[in-house]
């Protein structure tokens, strides 16, 4: 199959942009090494394990005690652990199609992607990229403004959004990731450490004479929504491989890694919801009882500070990819005005970020990740590897693994469509009953 796709040309107007191109991804490749912290060497098993789960955890896990409120708790567990098997398979998909092609031809996944489809499939992929992580930012800045409103009343979420707007275009000055590798970690144990916290601040609150259900049909398109939303890290599975020393091993840490979220979300989503039952509010900060407001400060003190370093960290490769927009480089003739080009663009994509913030989304956490988890977060998990999947790899596969990507397009593709609109309509239904 791959021999066909090499017969084909690439448009006149697409090879003429090739050297950009190869440049680009090569500072792209770059950018996304120091995102992960690469070592010259290779990393390790244990660092592609740590890498992986750092990619996977974020904000994503605070929206799913809503979620399993949403789904119903068995019917939430049954699912949970399906769903991370079949996102794992997508995401070895996504590596098989890397490993057949010549090395260096697809160093990245929307590289993959024009090598199947053409200057439309890597369009397909980079739009999709950008579209998910600027949906996440989204969800980041909506976190943390909401969550500051919350820690000091007497300033309202929208100055919140006017003093991060400036935070977030000053930190988008550091134009390489090199500096941030030290407050990365820092992020992620924050995260971990808020998480604990706001567990243990859940369970000395007690269990709250609310009832529990164990399967809720009607709106778990939400909680699949939220579910796959927490899959942050599909865009750096490319990365991460290319950075492993000993390539065979990948896949196993994969799923090893993949076992532990999955156990962590699961628990995290169940022990909330058994406790706080249906009165499990959409920002899970607020269920901690006000006797322990010590722990529910320092939960959101520690988990804005993660999630603002992880808004510049997730935001990077969308800076970098406008930045080598052609259009962007060719109207900068000298190195100042791009800078001052690149920060006007950075400027513009954070009040952008910053949108539904000011809404009436801003109440909304958990349907605003999960409308953006069954659109690009679904096309990035699923869809997408699959198709690529299935059109590089055709000939390599026997009949069997036909099958599987076959079934996971017929799955992945109505449910995506099915959580997008159900999510747009459960958002819909919870800003009429605010009002």
């Amino acid at each position: 199959m791959y021999s066909k796709i090499e017969d084909h040309p690439e448009p006149q107007a697409f090879q003429s942009h090739s050297h950009e191109a190869s440049i680009s991804r090569r500072q792209i490749a770059r950018s996304n090494s120091q995102l992960i912290g690469v070592s010259p060497k290779g990393a390790s098993v244990p660092n592609v394990i740590f890498n992986t789960f750092k990619s996977f955890v974020g904000s994503g896990i605070l929206g799913l005690p809503y979620g399993f409120l949403k789904g119903g708790w068995a019917l939430s567990l049954i699912s949970f652990p399906i769903t991370c098997l079949i996102a794992g398979y997508a995401m070895v998909d996504l590596i098989h199609c890397k490993d057949v092609l010549p090395r260096g031809k697809a160093d990245t996944f929307p590289d993959i992607g024009r090598v199947a489809f053409g200057p439309f499939g890597y369009w397909l992929v980079q739009v999709s990229l950008l579209a998910y992580q600027i949906g996440c930012c989204m969800s980041y800045y909506l976190f943390i403004t909401q969550n500051l409103e919350i820690l000091v009343p007497s300033m309202s979420q929208q100055i919140w959004v006017i003093i991060f707007l400036s935070v977030f275009t000053m930190m988008s000055f550091i134009r390489s990731l090199k500096t941030t590798g030290i407050l990365s970690m820092m992020a992620n144990v924050c995260v971990l450490g808020g998480i604990v916290l706001l567990l243990i601040g859940v369970l000395l609150t007690g269990k709250k004479p609310q009832p529990i259900i164990p399967f809720s049909w009607s709106s778990f398109p939400v909680f699949f929504g939220i579910v796959l939303f927490a899959f942050e890290g599909i865009g750096l599975v490319i990365p991460i491989h290319n950075s492993m020393e000993k390539k065979k091993y990948y896949v196993p840490a994969l799923v090893t890694t993949l076992a532990f979220v999955c156990i962590l979300y699961s628990g995290f989503g169940f022990t909330c919801y058994l406790f706080l039952g249906a009165g499990t509010p959409e920002m899970i900060t607020a269920a901690i009882a006000p006797q322990y407001s010590w722990i529910r400060i320092t939960t959101q003190a520690l988990l804005i500070f993660a999630i603002t370093i992880s808004y510049h960290l997730l935001a990077h490769p969308v800076y970098e990819a406008f930045d080598e927009l052609p259009c962007i480089r060719k109207s900068n003739t000298s190195q100042t005005r791009h800078w001052l080009w690149s920060t006007l663009i950075r400027f513009c994509l954070i009040a952008v970020s910053a949108i539904p913030s000011v809404t009436p989304l801003r109440k909304h956490f958990p349907d605003l990740i999960g409308i953006v988890g069954g659109t690009f977060g679904a096309a990035l998990a699923f869809i997408i590897p699959g198709l690529l999947h299935l059109k590089i790899c055709w000939r390599e596969c026997g009949v069997l693994r036909k099958i599987l990507d076959i079934l996971l397009l017929s799955f992945a593709i109505p449910a995506s469509i099915v959580v997008t609109i159900f999510t747009v309509i459960s958002l819909i239904n919870n800003i009429k009953k605010a009002h």
